[in-house]
């Protein structure tokens, strides 16, 4: 494997962790409750929606606009802390 390909496939990694640690505090968050039915909201931008009715789960809406802004906002974040990281290593002395 090159280095160039598995730099790249670090960042594609780091991305996709990044989109998840994004989007998973958003199902916890409750939602709104209307008595038996409960309506969550995914991600920052809330690029999806559920619907739960009793036991049961439901996509409501898929939004593919918000959904391609939260993953550039994971590509903006990834890349942002990629170059902390490199400015913190680069700034480290030698031993």
């Amino acid at each position: 494997m090159t280095i160039r390909y598995k730099g790249w496939l670090s960042v594609v990694a780091m991305a996709v962790l990044v989109f998840i640690g994004i989007n998973l505090p958003f199902l916890s968050r409750g939602g709104i409750t209307t008595g038996p039915h409960r309506y969550l909201q995914v991600g920052v931008t809330g690029w999806l929606q559920l619907h739960q009715q009793v036991d049961r789960w439901s996509v409501e809406e898929v939004d593919f606009r918000l959904l391609a802004a939260e993953v550039c906002i994971a590509i903006l974040l990834t890349w942002i802390l990629s170059k902390a990281c490199t400015l913190f290593r680069d700034e480290r002395p030698a031993a």
